[in-house]
């Protein structure tokens, strides 16, 4: 794993055996852009709840006919603002699949286990940034004292 910032690392995703399938580039999930999405997800399921529960059906609420599920919704989050960039994806053929937020939707709705991950590793990249902030915060800073830096002042005779 290689860090590019305290907020954003290359992680390698393995099979069970250990090998490298990939590796993305991942935020942690503090991204604001991030927290902001999810929320707006959140927010719009509590609405669709409530309606419901007053007895509107889902297909009722959904725009044109088409209405993201939840985890859809999850996915093309993540695809937007977690992920940032991967080496190693390859399509059929085996030739490397050029990263963009659509392929990388289109990968998280395809295997939930790579979802997961991307979910946990955001998670872990955050704790670690929050722990790095939160030691150089409460380093003792150096004494801010001025009677220190001015000049001596002349004995008088």
């Amino acid at each position: 794993m290689q860090s590019n910032s305290i907020d954003q690392q290359w992680c390698d995703y393995k099979d069970a055996e250990g090998n490298v399938l990939a590796s993305l580039l991942i935020r942690g999930n503090g991204h604001r852009p991030y927290q902001l999405a999810v929320d707006r997800i959140n927010r719009h399921g509590m609405k669709i709840d409530q309606l419901m529960q007053n007895g509107l059906s889902k297909d009722a609420l959904s725009v044109s006919g088409e209405s993201l599920s939840e985890f859809e919704a999850h996915s093309l989050v993540i695809a937007q603002h977690l992920i940032v960039g991967w080496r190693g994806i390859v399509d059929e053929e085996g030739n490397d699949h050029p990263f963009s937020v659509e392929n990388a939707d289109q990968l998280l709705q395809q295997n939930s286990g790579l979802f997961l991950w991307v979910i946990q590793e955001a998670k872990r990249i955050q704790t670690g940034s929050d722990e790095k902030v939160a030691e150089t915060v409460g380093k003792p800073q150096p004494d801010t004292n001025t009677s220190s830096t001015e000049k001596p002042q002349k004995k008088r005779k």
